[in-house]
């Protein structure tokens, strides 16, 4: 997995100057990624064809991944003989940004089979097509929180205590993951 940092970036943070960490460094930078996506939905590296399933057309279907290429959307479905259909006339708009698709002013869903997976969405996501181009898109406030975690990590390799993670620290990255997680309409 591609971070929202370059190894360069995170050592400059850690102020490492040697490259003896390098594998531990790029690990710890991909789980703070991986947590990232899981928190909020940001995706670094451009992905093709993500696909997003869903049990039945309900009245929106929201993306949960982000950033989402609209220009990619393809809606699919199952109909009510099981067979594969896409469907077109759709309307894709952004709210809160999360990307959210309805049917055009005027159509509505098809019939579809329901069960899991009978309705799917695939789309591109990501800030960029490479790990650089997806850094320089992440907002600032995301690819601090991964220096901050990663530099956490780092400090505290061995077993830490539980419940031990400093309190300027709990409040930093509460501050800074909670504008950043996928609100849930």
């Amino acid at each position: 997995m591609a971070g929202f940092i370059s190894l360069a970036d995170a050592k400059a943070h850690l102020r490492v100057l040697h490259d003896e960490e390098d594998v531990g460094i790029q690990a710890l930078i991909d789980a703070a990624s991986e947590l990232i996506e899981l928190e909020t939905g940001y995706v670094a590296v451009e992905r093709e064809a993500e696909t997003f399933a869903f049990d039945r057309f309900d009245r929106v279907l929201e993306l949960r991944k982000r950033p989402v290429d609209p220009e990619t959307i393809v809606v699919g479905y199952l109909d009510t003989n099981g067979e594969a259909q896409r469907f077109t006339d759709r309307r894709v708009y952004v709210k809160q940004d999360t990307v959210r698709i309805v049917p055009a002013p005027g159509h509505v869903w098809p019939r579809a089979l329901c069960g899991q997976g009978a309705v799917t969405v695939s789309a591109t996501v990501g800030f960029g097509a490479t790990a650089e181009a997806g850094a320089a898109g992440a907002p600032e406030t995301v690819k601090h929180l991964i220096r901050l975690l990663v530099a956490y990590w780092y400090d505290n390799r061995g077993a830490a205590e539980s419940g031990s993670v400093d309190a300027d620290l709990r409040i930093a990255i509460r501050s800074l993951f909670e504008p950043n997680r996928m609100l849930r309409v």
